[in-house]
């Protein structure tokens, strides 16, 4: 690797037999080189961005190359290679970073294997820093290489912190698994378990990524032994929180269902113990039709329980699986058209996204015809009246995708209003043959909140949750508009009660919808106020910040960070840091609350 970033230079090297080990030490890293004359290849510029004598400068240029794969930008072979040595830095912000680089980077599918970046990215499952080991195996992962670390990775299934165990679950069990790594992994569950048992909440995370990516696989006797111990044990362990063991139990229930010849859906109208509420685990039954489970009669019951129910997000769960029952027969597929016409012009927004949602995979289906038109018109009809900025944009492009050109109309009343609607409208109508200049937008008002009773203070805000209380310190001298909300709706007890509606192992906890379906808000949008690294916090282990939309629909909804996801910042409002209690953070699972919230000014 140094060998042919300094031919890169035109660096005169001897040839590998020549070569004599070397290590270069100074402050701040150690890099091992195999060239005694490294240090003059690395000033000649090529590496100079990760030059160990300046890791602020090292961590940021790899960050920065991170970002670029991110964009679906392919790295070029010498920022590879670059990349790769600086994984060995001493610093561990710089391995991190350098990691983070390699494992987010976008390949072609068809793209041949780097050994190089493997190798290093191998190099580090064993880091002594949790979040690196995190990151390398989700890029092996990621690279379908997990064969040239696979030991490491089996053995990470045990790893003391549950993230990397989260991360060494998806990647022998997921997409690029095998069953030789499902097989291990069914194997970890029952012992994560027994650490969830003995008080470690979060490792609940593992043992729920665990089920959720056996589930089509629970042939296999390993995975059929592991299901059906979690499933009996999970009711009775009273040590572990009521909402994990509903979790755990249903999502055992599940994989055994839909693994089953003649699955009996019913069995999970009766799972969790009532530790699962209908609106969490009746959607389990829309996933197993939308996973093909049983046959068509056995799929159309499972359908009607969760499409009438009174819950919007159970319907809408249904709505999802329409798709599935679409390509049943004829009888099935006028139902589903009346069913997802209908939702399209349901009063809840929750309701008619996921239509919208559903009507993406069923105009794939349907071809030119009645059925096609009537499609058209209940999806045109919604555009025309909807003004909710996430709906609206959602509906305007699927107008666009499907060439609806009745629908132009609909669009160009969308060139006013919120600049999110707008950029999808004036997409919309370019699409449609009616290119348009993007209006300038309309100012976003202001929220109706006092924003200056908040400048220069200190505050804390204090979530008192199912897993205990959180205390996090807010920054108005970074996000004055959005911590101002925060302080205005927790002084009304509008955050008292509500569900965390979404939970992603290793990344975030996300909270503060009135809905509880993640489409809700106080009913006014903030300003984007994205921080930036002079401000001395950031999406790292317990940064605090305001899920959007797009720019400036922020309102209400908070997340929380498991681990560091650098490509945030600088795009989402950060509000604040975790002072106190982040494994009441980490323990966090869709379906607990926020029971009580307070906020103190000093």
């Amino acid at each position: 690797m140094q060998l042919e970033l300094a031919r890169a230079v035109g660096h005169t090297v001897r040839p590998p037999s020549q070569l004599r080990p070397l290590k270069l030490e100074n402050d701040h890293g150690q890099v091992k080189v195999a060239d005694p004359d490294w240090d003059r290849v690395a000033l000649a510029g090529l590496f100079a961005p990760f030059d160990a004598k300046n890791p602020t400068l090292a961590e940021a240029a790899a960050i920065a190359l991170g970002r670029l794969g991110r964009r679906k930008i392919e790295l070029d072979r010498w920022s590879r290679l670059a990349l790769g040595l600086a994984t060995v830095f001493t610093d561990r912000q710089v391995r991190y970073a350098a990691v983070y680089a390699l494992a987010r980077e976008q390949r072609a599918k068809d793209a041949p294997h780097d050994t190089e970046v493997e190798a290093a990215l191998a190099a580090r499952v064993t880091d002594d820093e949790p979040e690196i080991r995190a990151q390398a195996i989700a890029g092996l992962a990621k690279r379908g290489a997990i064969e040239v670390a696979r030991k490491p990775i089996e053995d990470s299934l045990r790893d003391r912190d549950w993230r990397v165990a989260v991360e060494a679950v998806r990647a022998l069990a997921g997409d690029h698994g095998d069953d030789a790594g499902r097989d291990a992994v069914a194997a970890a569950l029952l012992r994560r378990w027994t650490e969830l048992v003995r008080g470690n909440e979060a490792d609940a995370h593992v043992v729920i990524e665990g089920e959720k990516l056996l589930a089509g696989h629970a042939d296999r006797p390993l995975v059929i032994a592991a299901l059906t111990a979690l499933a009996t044990s999970a009711p009775g362990e009273t040590k572990v929180a009521a909402i994990a063991r509903g979790w755990i139990e249903c999502l055992a229930v599940a994989a055994a269902v839909r693994a089953s010849p003649h699955p009996d859906v019913s069995a999970l109208a009766s799972c969790g113990h009532g530790n699962l509420p209908d609106h969490l685990r009746l959607p389990l039954v829309a996933e197993l039709v939308s996973a093909g489970a049983g046959d068509a009669t056995t799929r159309r019951a499972a359908l009607r329980l969760v499409l009438v129910h009174g819950d919007a997000r159970v319907r809408a769960a249904g709505i999802g699986a329409l798709p599935v029952v679409w390509k049943e027969d004829a009888e099935d597929r006028a139902a589903a058209l009346g069913t997802l016409t209908s939702a399209l012009g349901a009063t809840d927004s929750f309701v008619a996204g996921a239509a919208v949602d559903a009507a993406l995979a069923i105009y794939d289906a349907l071809p030119d015809g009645p059925s096609r038109a009537t499609l058209d018109a209940a999806v045109v009809a919604r555009a025309a009246v909807e003004h909710d900025v996430e709906l609206s944009g959602s509906l305007y492009d699927l107008i666009a995708k499907q060439k609806i050109a009745t629908g132009a109309d609909a669009c160009r009343a969308g060139l006013r209003g919120h600049p999110v609607r707008v950029h999808a409208a004036v997409e919309c109508l370019r699409v449609l043959g009616e290119p348009q200049a993007v209006p300038i937008a309309e100012p976003v008002p202001p929220p109706p909140v006092d924003v200056a009773s908040v400048i220069n203070h200190q505050i804390t805000w204090h979530l008192v949750t199912t897993r205990g209380e959180i205390v996090i310190a807010l920054r108005p001298d970074v996000a004055p508009w959005n911590v101002a909300t925060v302080v205005a709706l927790t002084r009304k007890g509008f955050y008292d009660g509500l569900e965390l509606h979404r939970v992603v192992p290793n990344f975030v906890a996300q909270g503060g919808d009135p809905t509880m379906t993640g489409a809700g808000g106080p009913g006014f949008s903030n300003p984007a106020e994205p921080g930036t690294a002079r401000d001395g916090g950031g999406f790292y282990v317990g940064g605090v910040g305001m899920a959007d939309a797009g720019r400036d629909s922020g309102g209400s909804q908070w997340f929380v960070m498991h681990s560091r996801a650098a490509y945030l910042d600088g795009r989402y409002t950060w509000i604040g840091t975790v002072r106190s209690g982040q494994k009441s953070a980490d323990a966090l699972l869709i379906g607990d609350r926020v029971l009580h919230a307070t906020v103190e000014l000093e």
